[in-house]
């Protein structure tokens, strides 16, 4: 997920920030800059006119005093080439942290944006783009997004009309052959779509219960609903990846439904690897 990874790189940076150079310890220079002799530091300054020095001088100064008075003890304490010298260190520092502080707030806001998209299953419906995922994934195959008005069996053990809706030949209000208008196709998609998006949320609440807490996104609700719709909600429960996305790795779950296939189905490929892109968007 490229908005948890630019998250998690924030925390690695936080933990390894170093405003100026690997070789100066900064935080440690201002954690101790109480306690360091500036007079001497200013001797061993003036004896080799070291940038290091200097270095440490500047931050010194900036740790114990305002930009004013660090300005005024420079021009008071130090001749021109020193106060070049001082003053030329004094403006990388104030580059490095302003550069530091404007690259951790965009990281930051990043982070934020990323967690206002993430929030617990039960808070999403179905977007509209989900609905029109699965009419065009679920009709007739040469007229994508229109129904199948007439009842059919593939050889599962189910009659299967509309947007593949799909009853037990045993039970089923429907027999070959028999043929429905568009607005009971529309009827039974509604139902349909409504309980595998219950059926959805009910695995997160279950996985809450037992003190499982995985946030998702809309993209990723809309994904796990046309799953569910084409595989069950039974199905989806005991995939791969909700097992991937049960122990919080987004990535890899998105990961393999794009490369989930049916060797019976030769369009799932198709349709699952639109669905895992979608999901790590």
């Amino acid at each position: 997920m490229k908005y948890l990874s630019k998250y998690e790189k924030f925390q690695q940076d936080l933990l390894l920030e170093n405003l100026l150079s690997e070789k100066l310890d900064i935080k440690k220079i201002i954690g101790n800059a109480k306690n360091i002799n500036i007079k001497s530091l200013i001797k061993k300054f003036k004896a080799s006119n070291s940038k290091k020095i200097a270095t440490i001088i500047a931050i010194t100064l900036l740790s114990i005093y305002t930009g004013t008075q660090v300005s005024n003890y420079i021009e008071n304490n130090f001749d021109n080439d020193e106060q070049l010298l001082l003053n030329a260190q004094l403006d990388l520092i104030q580059n490095s942290v302003e550069t530091e502080k404007a690259r951790l707030d965009s990281i930051e806001t990043v982070y934020q944006d990323s967690v206002a998209r993430y929030k617990k299953a039960s808070e999403f419906t179905l977007t509209q783009e989900g609905w029109d995922h699965i009419r065009h994934e679920e009709g007739q195959i040469a007229n994508k997004g229109e129904p199948v008005l007439t009842a059919y069996q593939i050889g599962d053990g189910m009659i299967t009309i509309g947007y593949g809706h799909a009853e037990p030949s045993s039970t089923s209000q429907f027999k070959v052959g028999d043929k429905i208008t568009k607005a009971k196709a529309n009827e039974l998609l509604i139902k349909d779509v409504n309980e595998k998006a219950t059926g959805v949320r009910k695995i997160f609440t279950d996985w809450e219960d037992a003190g499982i807490n995985i946030n998702i996104t809309q993209n990723q609700f809309d994904v796990l609903v046309s799953i569910a719709y084409n595989k069950g909600v039974y199905g989806l429960r005991r995939s791969t990846f909700m097992q991937d996305l049960k122990v919080g790795d987004h990535t890899k779950a998105g990961e393999t439904i794009a490369a989930e296939s049916d060797k019976d189905f030769a369009g799932i490929a198709k349709r699952r690897k639109k669905e895992g892109e979608k999901f790590l968007l």
